[in-house]
C-alpha cells in the first residue's frame, strides 16, 4: 500500500501538468501575428513620416537584439516580429526570427494595402524594379524620382534565396531625401 502512494502521487502531477498545459493552450488566444506587425509598424515607423524623433520600443514585450552596441533592433515577443531603425531614414518590421505562414503572409499583403490607402493616400503604387522574381515586392511611394521621395514597401526574397526568405515592412522617411 505505500507503494501506491508515490506511484499516485506521480501520476497526479503528471496529469496536472498536461491539464495545466492543454488548459493554457485552449484559455491563450492565437496572436494574429500580420495585424500585430502592421501595429508595430503603426506605432514605431509611421511617425518618422512627420519626425525624426524615434520613440524605441520598451516594455517587457520588447527585448533589445542588435548584435552591435548601437544597433538599433528589437525583438517584439507577442508576435516574434523584428523592429529595426536604421540611421539613414528606414524602419521596417520583419519577420526574420520566425517566418509568417502562407496564410499570414497574405494576409499582411492584404492589411498593408489597406493600411497604405487610409493612411497614406498622398502614396501611389510603384514597381519595384529588379525585385520581379521576389516572391512578393510592393511598394507605395510619394513623388518617386524627385526630392521629396518617402513611402512603403513591402518585400519577400523568398524560399529559393540563399539569403534572408524573411517579410520585411519598410518605411522610408522623408527625411533620408533631405525633405
Amino acid at each position: 500500500m505505500k507503494r501506491m502512494r508515490p506511484l499516485l502521487l506521480t501520476l497526479s502531477i503528471l496529469t496536472g501538468l498536461v491539464v495545466g498545459f492543454g488548459g493554457r493552450g485552449a484559455l491563450t488566444p492565437p496572436i494574429d501575428r500580420p495585424a500585430e506587425m502592421i501595429a508595430l509598424f503603426e506605432t514605431y515607423c509611421l511617425p518618422l513620416k512627420t519626425t525624426s524623433d524615434f520613440v524605441p520600443p520598451e516594455g517587457l514585450r520588447f527585448e533589445r537584439v542588435g548584435l552591435i552596441a548601437d544597433e538599433k533592433r528589437w525583438l517584439d515577443h507577442k508576435s516574434l516580429a523584428n523592429v529595426v531603425l536604421e540611421d539613414w531614414g528606414e524602419c521596417r518590421v520583419s519577420d526574420i526570427m520566425m517566418q509568417l505562414t502562407k496564410t499570414e503572409q497574405e494576409e499582411l499583403e492584404r492589411l498593408v494595402s489597406e493600411m497604405v490607402a487610409e493612411q497614406l493616400p498622398e502614396l501611389s503604387a510603384a514597381p519595384m524594379v529588379g525585385l520581379e522574381h521576389w516572391d512578393l515586392a510592393r511598394a507605395w511611394w510619394h513623388d518617386p524620382q524627385g526630392a521629396n521621395q518617402w513611402g512603403v514597401s513591402l518585400v519577400r526574397a523568398g524560399s529559393a534565396f540563399f539569403f534572408d526568405p524573411s517579410t520585411n515592412l519598410r518605411f522610408v522617411s522623408p527625411s533620408r531625401f533631405g525633405s
